[in-house]
């Protein structure tokens, strides 16, 4: 059994597609450029919401003053609808429950921004039901180790004694970075 259980966000615990792509579709539009499907939508979501926010614009747009300015727009349109259609995804909550009843500890770790991370678990799960909820701002994004061992640390488990859930491959090196077990769910943007 493991001590420790660290979970990423959307994808994983929460269905966010459907947010992530209006707001996006919003700061697309807001700036003159085509809308993007949610199928492509899905495939720019990882690394952070800058990253986000630049491979959903167009090639031309990309220079580094433009994506700094689109991802300005995108956050407060995201913060203003985040959980508008945001879901845990069917089986999760009973599920957190359930490690919680055996004694581990459950934490959350995102890529999305801080803000934002804390905002959509505790309307959709509550301020005090994980042990840890935590999202960019603080340490380098995953791969990076720093914030998943922080996370570790803070829980007082080794690594070795906690999984890494997740739904992408950034996830699954976020995991072996850390020396910690990675568990890949079959659900989620990747």
């Amino acid at each position: 059994m493991f001590k420790a259980v660290i979970f990423d966000l959307d994808g994983t615990l929460v269905n966010t597609l459907d947010d992530l792509a209006f707001a996006m579709n919003e700061m697309l539009g807001h700036f003159g450029y085509p809308e993007r499907s949610k199928n492509e939508i899905e495939t720019f979501i990882g690394n952070g919401q800058r990253m986000f926010v630049k491979r959903s614009l167009p090639e031309h747009a990309r220079d580094e003053e433009n994506i700094d300015l689109c991802t300005k727009y995108y956050a407060e349109k995201y913060s203003e609808n985040i959980v508008r259609f945001s879901r845990a995804y069917e089986g999760i909550p009973e599920a957190l429950e359930n490690m919680k009843k055996a004694g581990m500890k459950i934490a959350v770790l995102s890529n999305k921004s801080d803000i934002h991370v804390q905002k959509i678990i505790n309307e959709l799960f509550g301020n005090d039901f994980f042990d840890i909820v935590l999202g960019a701002g603080r340490f380098a994004i995953k791969p990076d180790p720093e914030a998943v061992l922080y996370i570790a640390e803070t829980l007082g488990a080794d690594p070795r004694e906690c999984a890494f859930v997740g739904d992408s491959d950034v996830d699954i090196k976020t995991a072996h970075s850390a020396g910690m077990t990675a568990v890949w769910v079959s659900w989620g943007f990747q």
